[in-house]
């Protein structure tokens, strides 16, 4: 059975296609329904396998089923498959290839061109080409077999790789990169095409490898940096700031008594607006506060700010020896036998970073004394020596610690490369049992292929066999008069050719609906000769009832449910398009039959131009709003006005309401003509008078109902300008439904019944 088409590369107008999004399994009978122009000849051509395009240039992709099992599917993208085989397809192209019509007619004679020419096949042919079809068969079934096995046997092997894959990357990831996140199954079957390394030799390192990989490697350290640990050019600023003096007149009670003239520089701000001393309530002269302003001059402020940020700085830089000092490395973070010697070194550091930090110190109080002798010289004492850190032997350990590292760290990956080989031994005897028996299977499946292709070239080379002559010339004649009703058409066998005669005489100027009627009939028989199997093949009609009228549109209908009913068992599969809306609701019952396997279809063309392309839309024809397109006009139009009405009253949205005031009146009006037809035949073609004998005594009524249905379902130019939101809109409809509930309620309860909105029809009709 042919599922899903869910491909097309190239073909006509099938670009690039795609499946549906919501597409469905096609089942064992499928209706679809497409109006010209939208693809659907083109698509019952690539489902039939294309069999003018050998090379599969089209690049179809098809899902079939090959089996009886719901499992027993393929993918298929190419011709070679034997399914197409069993694939017929009428339609226009069948009927010009294999019937001529009235041939030498147009050339001057009498008799209608043959049908067909059959020659009795031999015993020997029959033979062969049953063989080959049991051969076929056989064959198809033992390569499915053969292909489980081969999937079942390389999902094994596959399983034992990822295993692996798995195991390597959590017991081996943390010591080497190279079994990373991305390690996998591929990585092992690559691994397993290489030689591996004598089982001796890896059993040799094993105990070292496996400490490598079980130890844990010290980390790299950091380098330090000691260059901001020195006294550089504030060493000099020191020196500058110790040996200036403030030029100003000294007060000789102040000089050398830091603590006084500090005592006295803050009294002089506590003073500044008093006359009297706070504390010995002595006068203050104007004298007195002007020998203190010289004493505490600009200088003097200015060398005091200077003194005051230079000792913020020289804190500044204690504090970053202190941070230093506490980022030294743990000795921890060393190989253990290297710690006893960074202990060594790490006192040096430390007294060295002590000593700066006290020569440091030093240095504040130098400055912190130039503050109490602002008017003396000093100096820098000698024995202060901070210069800088010296760290480089610490850099020398931290640098051989690392390279160290780097070199373990080549180890552990050499380990952890041995220790994966030792994995790989003991998974290779399985994998490749697993191997050699995927390639033995592959080799029978090659051998069962070539089998296959065998029987089909044998199939192909022997023309298909047909009945006696006689027994398939009885079918013609009863199906024709069957489908026709009439008998003045019948077949002939005369000299291995089937002709046309209309009461025995050969029929000249067929008309169209006559031509495809024998070629449908053609068709239908000639599927059971050529000793093929009616029940294995999968049959695809396209549009069967061009130029025919109802009652044969039902006859042939009826001729195909006869013939091909797939749910009989008649055949595999059944796929027939139409165009023809009355030829599909024939097919309703059958669509809609709860346990039978059926898909209904909708092709549309979407697009614009040369962009256009067939969309296949599913639809559930067994239930839901699906369902309704399969019935009569009068209830997709009951159906249209009765939902829009509702989805208007209770919606919020104003798609409803746009409707109403658009298309739905002329809906309306067609819904109620079609009523009135039944209820009132004498004046069913005339709304007017037909709605005022149904409403007698309610004239003012029957006036708005007709009026309304009339404007708004014939339309003409308006200057004035049509309301976009009509609110009579509402009430007119309802007034449309009340005349018929009220004219024949069992009729109207029916049908809302039948939409299943027997809940809402209350809403549909005025109070």
């Amino acid at each position: 059975m042919i599922k899903r088409v869910t491909r097309v590369k190239d073909f006509r107008c099938f670009q690039g296609w795609r499946q549906h999004d919501n597409a469905v399994d096609f089942e064992k009978l499928n209706l679809i329904y497409a109006p010209n122009g939208t693809g659907k000849s083109t698509f019952a051509e690539l489902i039939s396998g294309v069999p003018d395009d050998p090379t599969w240039s089209h690049g179809m992709k098809v899902r079939v089923r090959t089996g009886d099992s719901p499992d027993s599917t393929e993918t298929v993208e190419g011709p070679g498959h034997w399914i197409w085989d069993d694939v017929r397809l009428f339609g226009s192209e069948y009927v010009r290839r294999n019937l001529r019509f009235d041939a030498l007619e147009a050339e001057g004679g009498a008799d209608a061109d043959a049908l067909l020419y059959l020659g009795r096949p031999t015993i020997e042919q029959q033979e062969r080409r049953d063989t080959a079809q049991a051969e076929r068969e056989r064959a198809s079934a033992e390569l499915r077999d053969l292909r489980k096995k081969r999937t079942s046997v390389e999902r094994k092997r596959d399983r034992l790789c990822t295993e692996l894959g798995s195991r390597a990357h959590r017991e081996l990831g943390p010591v080497s990169g190279r079994f990373n996140r991305g390690f996998n199954r591929n990585h092992v079957k690559r691994a397993l095409q290489a030689p591996l390394t004598p089982q001796k030799e890896l059993d040799a390192a094993r105990d070292r490898d496996r400490s490598l990989i079980a130890g844990s490697a010290p980390e790299p350290i950091p380098p330090v940096n000691a260059r901001g640990l020195a006294l550089g050019a504030l060493e000099g600023r020191v020196v500058a700031l110790l040996a200036r003096t403030v030029a100003s007149e000294a007060l000789d009670a102040l000089v050398g008594r830091p603590e006084h003239e500090a005592w006295v520089r803050e009294g002089g701000r506590l003073h500044a607006d008093r006359d009297t001393c706070l504390f010995c309530e002595g006068q203050i002269t104007d004298g007195r506060r002007a020998r203190l302003a010289r004493h505490f001059d600009e200088g003097y402020t200015r060398l005091l700010a200077e003194l005051d940020d230079a000792v913020a700085q020289t804190r500044l830089l204690r504090s970053q020896a202190e941070r230093f000092f506490s980022a030294l490395p743990h000795r921890t973070q060393f190989f253990e036998d290297m710690r006893e010697d960074y202990d060594e070194t790490y006192k040096k550091v430390e007294s060295a970073v002590t000593a700066f930090q006290n020569g440091l110190d030093r240095v504040v109080e130098v400055l912190e004394r130039k503050r109490g002798e602002m008017f003396a010289l000093l100096e820098l004492p000698s024995d202060i020596a901070p210069v800088a850190v010296d760290t480089a032997g610490l850099g020398r350990m931290i640098d051989d610690h690392n390279a160290r590292t780097d070199s373990l760290a080549d180890e552990r990956a050499r380990a952890a490369d041995r220790e994966f080989e030792r994995m790989l031994h003991d998974v290779a005897t399985p994998i490749r049992d697993h191997d050699r028996e995927a390639s033995e299977l592959t080799r029978r499946i090659r051998e069962q292929e070539r089998t296959l292709d065998e029987c089909q070239e044998v199939l192909r080379e022997i023309p298909r066999l047909g009945h006696d002559p006689e027994y398939f010339l009885t079918e013609l004649n009863r199906d024709i008069s069957s489908l026709l009703r009439r008998s003045d058409l019948r077949f002939v066998h005369d000299d291995g050719r089937y002709r046309v005669l209309r009461h025995d005489r050969p029929a000249r100027h067929l008309s169209e609906g006559e031509r495809t009627a024998i070629a449908l009939i053609y068709f239908l028989t000639s599927l059971a000769g050529g000793g093929r199997s009616l029940e294995k093949t999968i049959v695809i009609v396209d549009d069967p009832v061009s130029s025919l009228d109802d009652h044969l549109m039902f006859g042939v209908y009826s001729m195909l449910i006869a013939k091909l009913d797939p749910d009989a068992g008649l055949c595999r599969q059944l796929f027939v398009l139409t165009h023809n809306t009355v030829f599909l609701r024939h097919w309703s019952r059958d669509l809609k039959r709860k346990d039978s396997p059926t898909t209904l279809h909708m092709m549309k063309s979407v697009g614009e131009g040369a962009d256009r392309a067939p969309v296949l839309v599913p639809l559930d024809a067994k239930r839901g709003r699906d369902s309704v397109i399969l019935e009569t006009e009068y209830l997709l139009l009951f159906h249209s006005v009765t939902h829009n009405l509702l989805d208007a009253i209770d919606g919020t949205s104003l798609d409803a309401d746009l409707r109403l005031a658009t298309s739905v009146p002329n809906d309306a009006r067609k819904m109620l003509e079609h009523f009135l037809q039944f209820r009132v035949p004498e004046k069913g073609g005339n709304l007017t008078e037909a709605v005022e004998e149904l409403l007698p005594g309610k004239r003012d009524l029957a006036g708005e109902l007709t009026r309304f249905l009339h404007s708004n379902s014939h339309r003409t130019p308006d200057a004035v300008g049509k309301p976009i939101l009509d609110a009579a809109a509402t009430h007119v409809l309802k007034g449309v439904f009340t005349l018929i509930r009220d004219t024949d309620p069992k009729h109207f309860e029916g049908m809302c019944t039948r939409l299943g909105i027997a809940d809402r029809k209350h809403r549909l009709t005025l109070a």
